[in-house]
């Protein structure tokens, strides 16, 4: 189930024209896309199927604009928060290998 935060924000995705304007991090909205993942991830990880949701979208996501994979980061890494908590946070050196492989740019 994806939820779009940005009005038409998946209907471009969809088409790949362009990125739509985001808000979720200050200094990045404009080189970045936020993918917001429905939990608090402090203590346990996300469930099974919602990293592999959550890898797919990313691969996704890289595939249309042409984005490296490298280039995920937490909200934390350019904010002073603690999202997307310190289980989820640990898993995304994974996640850039997964969506890599899962991409068909092949980075």
């Amino acid at each position: 189930h994806t939820t779009e935060g940005r009005h038409r924000s998946l209907g471009e995705l969809a088409g790949g024209r362009r990125q739509v304007r985001a808000s979720h991090c200050v200094g990045q909205n404009d080189v970045a896309i936020g993918i917001e993942v429905e939990g608090t991830y402090t203590r346990v990880g996300p469930p099974a199927g919602q990293y592999e949701a959550l890898a797919d979208l990313c691969a996704h996501v890289c595939d249309q604009y042409g984005l490296d994979p490298a280039g995920i980061d937490g909200h934390r890494d350019h904010n002073a928060t603690a999202c997307p908590g310190d289980r989820l946070y640990a898993l995304l050196p994974r996640l850039r290998e997964d969506v890599a492989a899962r991409c068909r740019r092949g980075w």
